[in-house]
């Protein structure tokens, strides 16, 4: 229907009109949010142009993944943390082995550490040496007391020592949406025998804040089985 209002043609758009766009408009958000509640990440990495992927890891030679410092904004960080041990476990079985029951006796090492193989990837380099060597000293020292306890706990023969650490730290990016968690987890693979990062990581994460305690880890998992192929793994 339309009018004349002072001057100017006016037409109001019929009831059932409406009524369709905010039914279209009500499933738009639905899509959105259906995408959005899933785990979506966005990832960069810088590859160490002298290593060999995939990395071979096997139950007789594991890799290490360091203790993570979650700083995403939830409530049930720890719970999280311990939820990424099992589901580690249950995709790799005993050849990436999971140091997250040790995070009180590293602290927030994986934020250093994460930030000197962020700086040395980005500049070309691939040995964890000057600026970084305090950290490596720190780092070889707490190994240790890692192997200790995880031998404790039955997962490794006492004093193994890892060929590869997985080295990766979580820190939140705000959360734009409400019941959403956004945070950027970055770091990389290294040697140790020879202190040379082999593949560097920068990932956005999104994930439901009330499914944080499956999605992060599940988010955790893949981005490890990237590192370990040197990049995206195709999903087949």
């Amino acid at each position: 229907r339309c009018a004349d209002v002072t001057g100017v043609q006016t037409c109001a758009l019929p009831i059932s009109y409406m009524k369709n766009v905010s039914k279209a408009l009500f499933l738009l958000v639905g899509v959105v949010a259906l995408v959005l509640s899933g785990c979506g990440s966005d990832s960069l990495f810088l590859v160490n142009p002298n290593a060999t992927f995939p990395l071979e890891v096997t139950d007789e030679a594991p890799a290490l993944v360091f203790p993570v410092s979650l700083h995403i904004g939830a409530s049930n960080s720890d719970e999280i943390g311990m939820a990424m041990t099992v589901m580690i476990a249950k995709e790799f079985g005993a050849s990436v082995i999971s140091g997250q029951q040790a995070y009180d006796l590293v602290g927030n090492l994986s934020w250093s550490l994460g930030e000197n193989i962020r700086r040395k990837a980005e500049a070309g380099e691939w040995v964890l040496d000057s600026y970084a060597a305090e950290d490596a000293e720190n780092l070889a020292m707490v190994l240790g007391g890692l192997v200790g306890l995880l031998s404790e706990l039955g997962l490794l023969p006492e004093g193994y020592e890892f060929k590869y650490i997985i080295v990766l730290h979580a820190d939140s990016e705000g959360n734009q949406l409400p019941a959403m968690l956004n945070f950027r987890a970055f770091g990389g693979i290294y040697e140790v025998a020879t202190n040379e990062i082999l593949v560097y990581t920068d990932t956005s994460v999104s994930v439901a804040e009330d499914a944080a305690l499956v999605q992060v880890p599940q988010a955790f998992v893949q981005i490890t089985k990237d590192l370990l192929a040197g990049g995206v793994e195709e999903v087949e």
